[in-house]
C-alpha cells in the first residue's frame, strides 16, 4: 500500500527541485504511522519499490514519481495518469528551525 505525503520542507526555493524533506503517513495502519525523510531518502525508498501518493482535499490521488531534468537533476513530482501536476507544491510546509 502506498504511503501518502502530507507535508514538505524546502531548501533554497519553492519548486519541485527544492523539496528537501517530506512527512508521510501510512494510511494502511491503525493508528496511523507517521514518518519523515529527506528527498534522498524518499528516492531510495521509491527505488526499493515503496510507492508514495499525494491527495489534495476533494481531489484525485496523484502518484509521486522520480523525474530527471535535462541537466541531470533528480527530483520528485506528482502525476495523475500521464500528466505531471503541481499537487505536491500545494501541500503544507514545515521547517526544522
Amino acid at each position: 500500500m502506498p504511503k501518502q505525503i502530507v507535508a514538505l520542507r524546502f531548501k533554497g526555493g519553492d519548486t519541485h527541485r527544492h523539496i528537501a524533506g517530506i512527512v508521510y503517513i501510512d494510511i494502511g495502519t491503525r493508528p496511523l504511522e507517521v514518518g519523515s525523510t529527506t528527498v534522498q531518502g524518499l528516492l531510495t525508498l521509491m527505488e526499493s519499490g515503496q510507492r508514495f501518493t499525494v491527495r489534495l482535499k476533494d481531489g484525485p490521488e496523484a502518484e509521486v514519481i522520480r523525474v530527471r531534468d535535462v541537466d541531470g537533476t533528480v527530483f520528485v513530482q506528482s502525476r495523475i495518469e500521464d500528466t505531471l501536476t503541481d499537487n505536491l507544491l500545494a501541500l503544507p510546509r514545515y521547517s526544522l528551525e
